[in-house]
């Protein structure tokens, strides 16, 4: 082998121990990448196994679901163990229904809610779900919008209030239960005084003092305040009437503002009417209705002794009928307003309270409410909202 050739084996050898080692480094390189890609899967795994602990093990119900642009969810792409457990279905049972399965909504109730959790990225609310068995579950929903792709997807956390309900029932109860105990101290109070004086003279009756006008005068007149107690208390405990029809709040007034003339003017008392250039129809209970204004209006021509103006007016805003009362009488403290509506607690001297707690129970029951101002030594306006059903223009 000449010179040439044994420099061209040299050069050939040199080349491949080049290429050899660049190889061995590559490899190399690929190794340490196939390293940290093996220790990232097995990060990645472990990431994920412990997502999956936590999401099956969270105490809430989990539910992951698409909403389809229409509005429509569509079935449960993902829940946890509790979502399913819960409501007594098995996980393979869970995937094949959707919100409309579970949810005690009506159909198109629940997809106004959808609808408003599609155009909200969070959104907080509380319903029932129903049981694979029947049972309800109440449940405090908050939500949250996923964009994936252009596609809207929602992640939900439902929340078991159910105990939360039941505490929330047995305050109410206890509200309720605190309200008849002050009812009955009230009554058996208001009745006591009374009933004190009747005995008093059926005792000095037979111990032979014999009766005479002025004895049954006063008789009568404690007889009287316990058949008035009574009554108001009866109106009180009447159930609420839900058989609603259309009155015409105009006629009303003017028959209550006509029985009342009398006895106005008998104190010296005008009352003014300003109801507009329409006929007003409210949704309600005709008598009771007229029982409300009778007790207010009665109520004004009582705390102006020495005579004055009541003003009634009538007016519309929106959807909304309002009716004032004003009168000129002595008014009230900030104390005495505060305490307005309370069983027995009243401003005159003959009064029981209980004509102004009907008028707010029955207000109440047509959805309405009552507003109270007052200014010392100048006069008091009872306000009484109600929702209008229709307003006609007078011929």
């Amino acid at each position: 082998m000449n010179k040439e050739s044994l420099q061209t084996k040299k050069d050939l050898e040199k080349s491949q121990q080049s290429e050899i080692d660049r190889l061995n480094e590559e490899i190399d390189h690929l190794k340490i990448e196939l390293n940290a890609y093996k220790q990232m899967t097995k990060t990645i795994n472990d990431s994920e196994k412990e997502f999956e602990r936590l999401f099956h093990n969270i105490s809430d119900a989990v539910y992951y679901t698409k909403v389809y642009r229409d509005g429509m969810p569509g079935n449960f792409i993902k829940v946890n163990n509790i979502a399913y457990s819960r409501l007594g279905y098995t996980h393979e049972e869970m995937l094949k229904m959707s919100p409309l399965d579970i949810d005690f909504h009506e159909k198109e109730e629940l997809l106004q809610i959808i609808q408003n959790i599609y155009l909200n990225e969070t959104l907080t609310f509380e319903t029932v779900h129903v049981c694979k068995n029947g049972q309800h579950i109440p449940v405090e929903i908050k939500t949250h919008t996923l964009d994936v792709e252009g596609e809207k997807y929602v992640l939900s956390v439902c929340r078991d209030i159910s105990v939360r309900k039941k505490a929330e029932q047995m305050l109410v109860q206890a509200e309720k239960m605190n309200v008849v105990g002050q009812l009955a101290a009230g009554i058996a109070h208001e009745i006591r005084n009374p009933l004190t004086s009747l005995k008093g003279f059926v005792q000095l009756f037979r111990s032979g003092t014999i009766p005479n006008e002025t004895f049954l005068h006063v008789m009568e007149d404690e007889l009287e305040r316990i058949d008035l107690i009574s009554s108001e208390f009866l109106s009180l405990a009447k159930p609420a009437n839900s058989d609603f029809c259309d009155v015409n709040l105009n006629d009303i007034l003017k028959d209550v503002v006509a029985l009342l003339d009398t006895e106005a003017f008998k104190q010296s008392i005008t009352i003014i009417t300003k109801m507009g250039n329409e006929v007003t129809i409210v949704p309600g209970v005709n008598n009771q209705l007229k029982q409300v204004f009778i007790n207010l209006i009665k109520n004004a021509i009582e705390v102006m002794p020495n005579g004055g103006t009541i003003t009634l007016k009538l007016e519309t805003k929106n959807d909304t009928v309002f009716v004032s009362i004003q009168d000129e009488g002595c008014g009230m403290t900030v104390e005495q307003l505060n305490r307005l509506g309370e069983p027995f607690f009243t401003t005159k001297e003959t009064g029981t309270g209980i004509g102004l707690m009907v008028t707010y129970t029955i207000i109440e029951n047509h959805n309405g409410k009552v507003d109270v101002k007052s200014i010392l030594h100048e006069g008091t306006t009872f306000t009484v909202q109600l929702p209008k059903t229709v307003a006609i223009p007078k011929d």
